[in-house]
Parts: C-alpha cells; structure tokens; sequence
C-alpha cells in the first residue's frame, strides 16, 4: 500500500505536515519488522501455545502499519488528478485496518487466517485501481 499510494510524494509545505510525515514512519517501520517475526512465529511455531500469540503480533503490528499509512496519506502532496484515488484509499485503508482487528477472536486455521488478511489488507489497493480504471474510462469517451 505504501508504495502504492504514498511513496512517490513529498509531505505538504507546512511544518505540521512534515514533522508528522517524518515521524509517522518509525511506528511504519517498526510494525514492518513486528509482521517479519510474526509470519516467521506463525510458520515455525503453528502447532504450539505460541501460535496464540504469533497471530495477535501479526494483527497488531499489520494494524499499526495500516493505521501508519493512512496517516501519512494526510500529510502527503497529491496531485489533482490523483485526489480522488488518495480520498477513497485512505478511507478503504482505515476500514481495512479496522476489519483486521475481528480476526484475533476467530479460531480459524492459519492459512485461511492468512488468506482473509491478505484480501484485507489487499482492499485499499483494490479499491483505488478500480477508481483509477473509471477515471481512465470517463477520460477517453
């Protein structure tokens, strides 16, 4: 997602923006390497009482990225055409980050809990191709 939406742009012009848009990537970064050592728990460990807490590491720390990212589309310069997209991603991955959070009472298998966090988290990217596709559209006809 980050790559996606946010990467590519610099923080606004005001000293809020940027303060925000620089700090806004330590707990990015951090819940990157908390998802590394989950997915490693989780496949190493999914047999044993560990595994309990492997998943809540994965969905804290998937959580905490999203949540990071949604803030720092905020804060980003956005061209005009690409306003739209910007809207309806940050909106979609607040959602997304917010449907994560149910998955920590389900009792499911990994894999199917792995699977539903992926489409979970794949939405914000989902939505944003389908905006820029009817955008794409409504511009040629």
């Amino acid at each position: 997602m980050y790559f996606d939406l946010a990467a590519s742009h610099a923080p606004k012009k005001n000293n809020f923006s940027e303060f925000s848009w620089a700090y806004l990537h330590l707990p990015l970064v951090v819940s990157i390497a908390g998802v590394g050592a989950a997915m490693l728990n989780l496949i190493e460990h999914s047999t044993e009482d560990s595994f309990m807490s492997a998943r809540y590491l994965l969905i804290g720390a998937a959580f905490v990225a999203i949540i990071s990212i949604s803030l720092i589309l905020r804060t980003i310069q956005t061209p005009e055409e690409h306003q739209r997209i910007h809207k309806v991603s940050g909106r979609v991955t607040i959602i997304s980050a917010l449907a994560i959070l149910p998955l920590a009472f389900l009792n499911i298998s990994t894999i199917l809990f792995l699977a539903i966090l992926n489409v979970i988290m794949l939405a914000p990217i989902f939505f944003g191709i389908r905006i820029w596709i009817k955008e794409q559209t409504t511009n040629k006809g």
